[in-house]
C-alpha cells in the first residue's frame, strides 16, 4: 500500500511503470532550456536533520541496500548504497559517513564494484526494486568524489534496473551486471558491453542475484525466479531446474557461495506468497540441487517462524561463512542462522529484539536489528565479522552473528513524508518517515511514534501537544512533547482508507482538528481531551474515494477545500453542505495531489498535480473555484509536483512548490516559475512549510531528510543577453554579454564536471552601466575528453545573486577522431573532430531507419536533435574522403 500510494499518482492515468524514471531526464531537459533565474541571496539550502540516528527503541536512519569494502583497507573504508539517498562512504569503520552523490543522474543506487586499487569504481544507478529505474553505470577514478557516464546509458523508457554488479576478481575491467532483463557484460570497464545469450522468448528473465564461483571466475550463477549457470564469464547461460521448485511457486531466489567449499551453491527461495519455500543446496557447482529445509517459516515476522507470509520480494539475503560451508546466515524480516547447512535454524537477530541502549524494550533476546534485512556480508578476510543492511540502516556483528551493533550513526538518508513546525521555536519540528516512524528534533532527534510516520502537527499554542499519524489514518496525541501517546481513533472516527490520511489543526480554534483519509470529513472540537474526545462527520465532499488533502481558510474557518482523486470540493458553512468546484481542472489527465490557500482571502486557492503531463502542473482560482487558470505549468520540468505552500500575507501571492526534483517559487510579479533549489539534494520533496519568525522555508525530502532555506528575494539589476562556452586548441573560452548593469558587484565563474557540483574558478568585476558590456574568461586548466559545465554567479552589491544558464564544452581527446556529447542529450548534440573537413551526419534509430541527415563542415557547434523521440540512436559521420565513423547516443 505504501508503494501504491507513492506510485499511483505518478503513473496516472496510463499506468506506465516506466514514467517515474523520466524524472531526471525531463529535469535536465528543462534545466538546459530554462532562462536565467533569480535566486535568493541566502537561498542555498542546508540540511537540518536528522543529523544522526535518532534515540529511542526501534529507531533507524533509513533503508540501506548494500555494503561494499575498499580492497586496500576493508576494515575501515566501506560504502553503503540506498534507494533514495545515494552512495555513502566511511573511512573509520562506520563511526561517520559522507556522501558526494546528492546531484548524480539518479541519486539512488543498487550496487558498487570497486577495483583493487580502491579508487576506480563503478556505480549501478537506480533502485533494484521498482522505486526508480536505472540510468546505467557511472565510473569514478577518485574514490567516488566525481563520476562520469559510461557506455551503458539508459533512458527511463527502456525500463532497466540493475540488481547486482560483479567485478572479475582477476580482471577489474571485466564486469557483469544482472538486471530485470538478462545480463550485461564488459571487458573494458564499460567502454563497450555485450549481453548474455538466452533462449528466444517473449522476454528475457528478470534477475535479482548473481555470484561468481569462488576461485573460478569463469563459472557464474544468476537467479531471479529461476536459476542459471555460465561457464564462460557470463557470455552464455544455461537454466538449471533439477532439484529446484517450479517457477510458478517462486517469488525470488537469493544465492550464497563460499570459499570453504567451492562446489556449494545455496539457493534461498521465497514462495509465491513471499514466505519461506525452502533452502536448497548444490554440491556440484549448480548442476543440481537438493532440499535442505522448508520449515520453519524463517521469512515471516514471528519469533518462532510459525505462521504464513513473508516479504521475500523485498527482503531476502544470505551469507555463507568463508571458512565453514555449513554455517549460513539468512535475512528476511529478521535474521536466522544454521550450523548444519540449512537443516535447522536459530534466530540470531529479531526486529523486536533486545537493544542494550534501551533495556526493557522489545521482546528479546536475540539482539535487535531493524526489520527487513536487505543484505548480509562478511568482512573480507574475516570469518566472524558480518554486516547486515536493512530498512533502518546498517548493523555489525563481530562474533559471527551472536550480537549486533548499529553503525548507521550519521547516515542522513531519512525517507520523509511530512514535516510539522512549532509556531514559536525554530528548533522544534516533527517529521514522519518511512519505516522509522515519527521523529522529533532535538539533541539527538528522538522517535516518538513507530511504524511508517505520516501526517503530523504541533499545537500552535503549546509545543507539548503533538499529533502524529501512522498509515490509514491511525492518529495519536501526545500532551507531553512526545513522551507518551493517547490514541485519537474511535469515538466516532472510522478506520481510514488512505495510506497517507491527513490530520490538521484548525487555524483559529486550537482545540479543534480535522481528519481526512475517509470518504467523509471528520471534525473534533475536543481532541486535546483524549481519550474522552469525540469526532463528528461534517459531510461527504464531492469525488471518488477518500479525502487525500484539505485546507481550512484561516480568514474564515467555515470555508474548506478538499481533494479526492478526481475532484475539488468546497464548503462555505463548515461542512453543512459541499459543492463540486473541480470545473475545468484536468483531473482526467493527471492526479491532483495537494493544495494551498491564501491566509487573507478564502477565494484564492492553488492546486498541484503529480504525473508527467507537461501542461498539467499548477492551477489557481481567485473566485473560490468558479474558474481555474493554469500557472505557467509548461515552464516547469515535466515531473510530479508533490506539495505547495502559500507565504502568508505576501503582497504578491508568493507560493512555493516541491517536486520530485527541486523547489520552485512564483508570485504575481513574475512571468514564470523561479527555480529555488541551490544546494538541495536531488531527492523527492514531499512537504514544504514556512517558519515565519525567521523567514525560513523547510522541506521534507524522501531520502535526504529535512532541509532549510531563506525565503525568496528580489531580482538583480542585470540583463544577461548572451553566454557561450567554446573549445580552443588547449583551453575553453567563456564569453558573455550584458545590458543594464546597475549596482552589480561581480561575476564568479563556476565549473563542474557533472553539471551540478560546481566550484569557483575565477572572478571578474562588474562594469556597470546603461549600455551593453562584454566579458570573457579563458579556462586553461582543462583536459581533453572531459565535458566541462560552466555557469556564472552574478552578485549585486547587497549580496543577492542569480545564476546564468549552464554551458558546456570539451577539448578533443588525443587519438580519438570523433567525440559526441552530452550523452544522453536533449535538444543539441555536440561533435568534436580532429580534422576540418566537410561531413555528412546521419542519424539512425534502433530499427536501422534513417531519421536525420545534416551536411556541414567540422568543426561546427551542434546538431539539433529536438525533433527526435526519446530513445537510442546511432550517429554516422561520413567525410568527403570516404571515411565513416559511428557513435551510439541516447535522446532524453
Amino acid at each position: 500500500k505504501r508503494w501504491e500510494a507513492l506510485t499511483a499518482p505518478r503513473v496516472f492515468p496510463s499506468g506506465d511503470m516506466t514514467l517515474p524514471s523520466s524524472n531526471y531526464e525531463n529535469f535536465l531537459a528543462w534545466e538546459r532550456k530554462t532562462n536565467v533565474a533569480d535566486r535568493s541571496p541566502s537561498g542555498a539550502w542546508t540540511e537540518i536533520g536528522p543529523p544522526s540516528k535518532p534515540s529511542g527503541y526501534d529507531g533507524g536512519v533509513g533503508r540501506v541496500d548494500f555494503v561494499r569494502f575498499d580492497p586496500t583497507n576493508p576494515s575501515t573504508t566501506m560504502y553503503v548504497g540506498t534507494p533514495d539517498g545515494g552512495l555513502w562512504k566511511t573511512t573509520n569503520g562506520g563511526t561517520s559517513w559522507t556522501t558526494n552523490n546528492d546531484f548524480l543522474v539518479v541519486i539512488g543506487c543498487s550496487d558498487l564494484a570497486i577495483a583493487p586499487n580502491g579508487t576506480t569504481m563503478y556505480l549501478a544507478t537506480g533502485s533494484w526494486e521498482s522505486d526508480k529505474n536505472s540510468a546505467g553505470i557511472l565510473k569514478s577514478t577518485n574514490g567516488g568524489t566525481t563520476w562520469q557516464t559510461t557506455a551503458l546509458v539508459w533512458t527511463a523508457a527502456e525500463d532497466w534496473r540493475i540488481t547486482k554488479l560483479l567485478m572479475d576478481p582477476t580482471d577489474p575491467l571485466t564486469m557483469i551486471a544482472s538486471t530485470n532483463g538478462g545480463t550485461f557484460k564488459t571487458t573494458d570497464g564499460w567502454q563497450t558491453f555485450t549481453t548474455g545469450s538466452f533462449p528466444p522468448g517473449p522476454g528475457l528473465p528478470a534477475f535479482t542475484d548473481m555470484e561468481f564461483k569462488p576461485g573460478d571466475p569463469f563459472t557464474m550463477y544468476v537467479s531471479g525466479k529461476t536459476f542459471w549457470k555460465s561457464t564462460d564469464k557470463g557470455d552464455n547461460w544455461t537454466q538449471i531446474s533439477t532439484g529446484l521448485p517450479p517457477e510458478a511457486q517462486v517469488s525470488r531466489i537469493a544465492l550464497g557461495v563460499t570459499a570453504a567449499n567451492t562446489g556449494y551453491v545455496y539457493a534461498l527461495i521465497g514462495d509465491e506468497n513471499r514466505a519461506f519455500k525452502g533452502l536448497y543446496r548444490s554440491t556440484n557447482s549448480g548442476t543440481s540441487f537438493s532440499t535442505q529445509s522448508t520449515t520453519p517459516n524463517i521469512l515471516n515476522s514471528s519469533k518462532t517462524g510459525v505462521g504464513g507470509g513473508g516479504q521475500a520480494t523485498h527482503d531476502l539475503a544470505i551469507a555463507v561463512s568463508p571458512t565453514n560451508a555449513e554455517l549460513i546466515t539468512i535475512g528476511g524480516i529478521s535474521q536466522w542462522q544454521s550450523t548444519d547447512g540449512g537443516v535447522q535454524w536459530t534466530l540470531v537477530s529479531y526486529w523486536l529484539g533486545s537493544d542494550t541502549n534501551y533495556p526493557g524494550e522489545g521482546d528479546g533476546p536475540p539482539d535487535y536489528v531493524h526489520a527487513d534485512v536487505q543484505s548480509i556480508d562478511y568482512l573480507p578476510g574475516s570469518n566472524t565479522t558480518l554486516f547486515a543492511t536493512c530498512d533502518g540502516g546498517i548493523s555489525k556483528s563481530t562474533n559471527g552473528g551472536g550480537n549486533w551493533t548499529d553503525i548507521s550513526n550519521n547516515l542522513r538518508i531519512a525517507q520523509q513524508t511530512d514535516v510539522a513546525l512549532s509556531a514559536s521555536d525554530p528548533s522544534v519540528l516533527i517529521t514522519g518517515l518511512q519505516d522509522i516512524g515519527t521523529l522529533k528534533s532535538g539533541t539527538p532527534w528522538s522517535v516518538i511514534n513507530g511504524g511508517d510516520g505520516e501526517s503530523t502537527f504541533i499545537d500552535y499554542t503549546n509545543n507539548q501537544n503533538i499529533v502524529t499519524a501512522n498509515p490509514n489514518g491511525n492518529y495519536d496525541l501526545s500532551t507531553d512533547g512526545g513522551t507518551t501517546r493517547i490514541p485519537l481513533n474511535g469515538n466516532g472516527l472510522p478506520n481510514g482508507n488512505e495510506f497517507f490520511s491527513p490530520i490538521i489543526q484548525d487555524p483559529v480554534i486550537s482545540t479543534t482538528c480535522y481528519a481526512g483519509g475517509r470518504p467523509d470529513m471528520y471534525k473534533s472540537t475536543n481532541f486535546l481531551s483524549a481519550p474522552a474526545h469525540t469526532w463528528t462527520s461534517i459531510g461527504t465532499p464531492s469525488g471518488t474515494g477518500s479525502v487525500t488533502r484539505f485546507v481550512v481558510a484561516p480568514s474564515n474557518t467555515l470555508v474548506m477545500y478538499t481533494l479526492k482523486e478526481d475532484a475539488v470540493s468546497k464548503t462555505t458553512n463548515g461542512g453543512t453542505s459541499w459543492s463540486n468546484v473541480t470545473g475545468t481542472l484536468p483531473v482526467g489527465t493527471a492526479r491532483i495531489t495537494n493544495l494551498a490557500i491564501s491566509n487573507t482571502n478564502p477565494l484564492k486557492v492553488w492546486v498541484v498535480f503529480s504525473g508527467y503531463s507537461a501542461a498539467t502542473k499548477v492551477f489557481k482560482t481567485t473566485d473560490g473555484g468558479a474558474t481555474w487558470t493554469d500557472v505557467f505549468s509548461t515552464g516547469l520540468p515535466n515531473i510530479p509536483i508533490n506539495t505547495i505552500v502559500y507565504r502568508n500575507s505576501s503582497a504578491n501571492d508568493e507560493v512555493y512548490i516541491g517536486a520530485d526534483i527541486g523547489v520552485f517559487v512564483i508570485d504575481n510579479t513574475l512571468g514564470a516559475w523561479v527555480p529555488f533549489f541551490t544546494g538541495l539534494a536531488r531527492a523527492k520533496v514531499n512537504d514544504l512549510e514556512i517558519y515565519y519568525p525567521t523567514g525560513n522555508l523547510r522541506a521534507a525530502t524522501y531520502g535526504r531528510g529535512t532541509w532549510e532555506s531563506d525565503l525568496y528575494s528580489t531580482s538583480l539589476p542585470l540583463e544577461l543577453l548572451d553566454f557561450q562556452a567554446s573549445a580552443k586548441s588547449s583551453s575553453i573560452l567563456l564569453d558573455w554579454l550584458t545590458g543594464q548593469e546597475q549596482q552589480l558587484s561581480r561575476f564568479e565563474i563556476e565549473r563542474s564536471t557533472n553539471d551540478h557540483l560546481f566550484r569557483e574558478i575565477g572572478v571578474l568585476s562588474a562594469k556597470n552601466g546603461q549600455g551593453t558590456a562584454r566579458y570573457n574568461y579563458e579556462d586553461q586548466d582543462v583536459k581533453p575528453g572531459i565535458i566541462y559545465y560552466y555557469r556564472l554567479k552574478m552578485l549585486d552589491l547587497d549580496g543577492q545573486f542569480r545564476y546564468s544558464p549552464i554551458r558546456l564544452a570539451m577539448l578533443p581527446e588525443v587519438g580519438r577522431e570523433i567525440q559526441v556529447y552530452p550523452n544522453p542529450t536533449d535538444d543539441n548534440l555536440y561533435i568534436l573532430w580532429n580534422d576540418v573537413v566537410p561531413v555528412t551526419t546521419k542519424v539512425f534509430n534502433v530499427e536501422g531507419q534513417l531519421v536525420l541527415t545534416i551536411n556541414k563542415t567540422i568543426p561546427f557547434e551542434s546538431i539539433d536533435v529536438s525533433s527526435l523521440a526519446k530513445g537510442v540512436y546511432y550517429l554516422i559521420v561520413e567525410t568527403d574522403l570516404g571515411k565513416s565513423l559511428g557513435y551510439k547516443f541516447v535522446k532524453g
